[in-house]
């Protein structure tokens, strides 16, 4: 398997990727160690929380289908577990089933108290799905709760923009929330560029200079933005879908799932 170049933190250097997790190319991803005892520990002792191990392990060498199947098998034993609910709902995320992803995020907000992130969650899923309106509605439900939380915050503004743009090809509706921005992006710098740039603060040229010194993360979130503000320039557009798509190592990422739908849906059309 390829090695990871940059923030290898988010996942193991052995992982899998999109050739496999959602085209269905048959490779086999081996354990790593902390997977390995992940597993020795479910097999010997199936509590819960070994459970969660193992199911994390996986998840961290992104190896999503084998963690879903493995998480779909645990509900007949712990399916009233939040910390399970949660899990089938980002695994069908980050594997583009959105309409199982959103039963069971729907599911997790009844009871959560980690409201902002499934919501955001929610939001995102949602958008994948082109349910515009009912996406908006979920992030503008964050903006009240990421008030001092400027990474979270960053993170809403820009897909509450995407929906707008998908909605009305004009960032009019968003300007109220402009003025509460205060930049505190933290690491969402992707996301802080593109807002940037929709606010007017910068122009393309400018915006891309900034972007191209980013990890390859940030210039998924930048680049996508970027594809959904020149919907009306085809050209351009796909430009920059396909620079976005260029960057598959964070394939699990929001803004490369989103990619990958908008890429799919031109593709049926």
């Amino acid at each position: 398997m390829k090695k990871h170049s940059s923030n290898g933190r988010l996942f193991d250097v052995v992982h899998s990727d999109l050739k496999i997790e959602w085209e269905g190319y048959c490779a086999t991803v081996p354990d790593n160690q902390r997977t390995a005892a992940a597993r020795e520990s479910w097999e010997r002792d199936k509590t819960f929380e070994n459970a969660m191990e193992f199911a994390q392990a996986l998840c961290y060498q992104l190896r999503y289908k084998e963690c879903l199947g493995f998480c779909e098998q645990l509900l007949g034993l712990f399916g009233t577990e939040y910390a399970l609910v949660r899990r089938l709902g980002v695994l069908n995320f980050k594997l583009l089933k959105f309409d199982t992803s959103k039963y069971y995020l729907k599911k997790c907000l009844a009871k959560t108290d980690e409201r902002l992130y499934i919501l955001y969650m929610l939001g995102a899923v949602c958008y994948y799905n082109c349910e515009y309106e009912e996406s908006r509605y979920y992030f503008m439900q964050c903006f009240p709760l990421c008030a001092d939380n400027g990474e979270m915050h960053v993170a809403a503004l820009f897909w509450y923009l995407c929906c707008i743009l998908r909605t009305s090809n004009s960032t009019g509706k968003a300007e109220e929330y402009f003025g509460k921005y205060n930049r505190d992006c933290g690491h969402h710098t992707g996301y802080d560029i593109f807002v940037r740039f929709a606010m007017g603060e910068i122009d393309e040229s400018e915006a891309a200079q900034i972007a191209i010194t980013e990890s390859e993360l940030n210039r998924t979130c930048f680049y996508y933005g970027m594809s959904v503000f020149f919907t009306n320039d085809e050209k351009k557009s796909k430009e920059y879908l396909n620079k976005t798509l260029a960057l598959s190592d964070y394939f699990g990422g929001y803004a490369y799932i989103a990619a990958y739908a908008d890429f799919l849906k031109h593709n049926r059309s």
